[in-house]
């Protein structure tokens, strides 16, 4: 009894390693697939100085999406990638809602990356803020 018990298990831990791969590829395509760059207002209205950065940036609201658009530069070389965090506060400056998006140079070389990072309002957003969460630069170890 036990022996036909242990063949059940070993034929159901055959078939999940052999759809292992299947899932690794896909997850593997979708990791590498380009995104969708961002399509950036001529106007930037809101500036925000956060570390070595400037962001330069526009709210655009819709009923179930706020979005900030905009362009990411430093004075230093471009970073390899960084994490935006746009968060709305209500009026006691309490975090409502917020929202991540992570950034990479759109070019070789470019000195601003355009980015996009959306949240779903809850309704009692009076402002929102947005900073940069994290950032590596090229050449730069963090242990």
């Amino acid at each position: 009894m036990s022996r036909a018990r242990e063949s059940v298990h070993r034929r159901a831990w055959r078939r999940a390693l052999r759809r292992l791969p299947a899932l690794a590829l896909l997850a593997a395509v979708a990791g590498c697939a380009p995104m969708a760059r961002p399509v950036i207002p001529a106007e930037l209205p809101l500036t925000t100085h956060d570390q070595i950065f400037t962001i330069r940036w526009a709210l655009q609201k819709e009923a179930s999406l706020t979005r900030a658009v905009g362009t990411l530069t430093t004075s230093t070389s471009a970073p390899a990638r960084a994490t935006l965090g746009l968060f709305g506060l209500d009026a006691g400056g309490r975090i409502v809602s917020r929202g991540t998006s992570w950034v990479r140079p759109s070019s070789f070389g470019s000195p601003s990356m355009p980015f996009s990072v959306e949240l779903t309002p809850t309704g009692q957003e009076a402002r929102y803020d947005l900073r940069v969460l994290d950032y590596h630069m090229p050449g730069f170890r963090m242990d």
